[in-house]
């Protein structure tokens, strides 16, 4: 591949990763790497672009290899695209056969999983959370497919809330797998998934037995409470109104009292 075939594959791999879906952040961190790559070519007269070209501008510009085990999320940010790129030019797609999961995703959601393990790989977390965080992925679809559901995109706030209430783990494990779900619903969201993200169904997350917020329930018996102290207050006001006006009241005793004296000095009857 020369240069001029590399920026028909920049483009190729650009509009293909827009009709995937994938977020328009990825694009544009996508695009900016590539062009960097694209014109570091141009400048340094590489004619054969390949991983060792790659290799020398993530080494000269970066000061990064392209095969490190251990790089942080903004490493992964400039080595992902050149990675993608290449797996695209050689195999027609990009799964990322360079980061295969050790263990088969569940029958069905292959391609789903495969992108949320590279979001994990590149948090920079240790290889301890990294598996866990995969595991419960893993056992999260499982349940999913278990019901019937094989489209992450028709995932509903209901059917995550079915998967941590299940009451087949304890109120420890549960809380965890809401905390990894929620993390997990926030990128699904930003990648456009699905359109509510993890804060949307967890909210707040405790330690104890899992049951469904009960957001419209507390949002009515709020706005009971809210008319009854509103009625209350109205009745209230209603009764100060009314001895404000009554004869008993300072006003109203004025009067009576005025009445009676123009009553008394007034002439007798008979």
């Amino acid at each position: 591949m020369n240069t001029h075939e590399l920026r028909k594959e920049i483009r190729d791999l650009l509009e293909r990763l827009e009709a995937d879906g994938y977020s328009a952040e990825m694009r544009q961190n996508a695009r900016w790497v590539l062009r960097h790559f694209y014109k570091f070519c141009v400048f340094n007269g590489i004619e054969e672009i390949g991983p060792p070209a790659m290799e020398e501008f993530l080494r000269v510009q970066y000061d990064l290899e392209i095969d490190a085990a251990d790089v942080t999320p903004a490493q992964c940010v400039v080595r992902k695209p050149l990675l993608t790129l290449w797996e695209l030019h050689t195999t027609g797609t990009y799964l990322k056969s360079h980061q295969r999961s050790r263990v088969a995703p569940p029958e069905g959601f292959e391609a789903f999983y495969l992108r949320y393990e590279e979001f994990v790989r590149g948090l920079g977390n240790s290889a301890r959370t990294v598996d866990m965080k995969l595991g419960r992925m893993r056992r999260f679809l499982e349940h999913l497919r278990a019901r019937g559901l094989r489209d992450v995109g028709a995932l509903a706030p209901a059917d995550v809330h079915a998967y941590v209430g299940n009451g087949e783990h304890s109120c420890h494990e549960s809380k965890r797998d809401a905390y990894y779900l929620r993390e997990a619903l926030d990128w699904m969201r930003d990648e456009g998934v699905v359109p509510f993200g993890g804060r949307d169904v967890f909210p707040k997350i405790r330690a104890r037995r899992y049951s469904p917020p009960r957001h419209a329930t507390r949002a009515a018996r709020w706005r009971g409470c809210s008319r009854l102290s509103t009625s209350r207050r109205r009745r209230g006001s209603g009764t100060c109104w009314r001895a404000a006006c009554s004869p008993t009241t300072a006003c109203g005793a004025a009067t009576s009292r005025g009445s009676s004296s123009a009553t008394s000095t007034g002439p007798r009857a008979g």
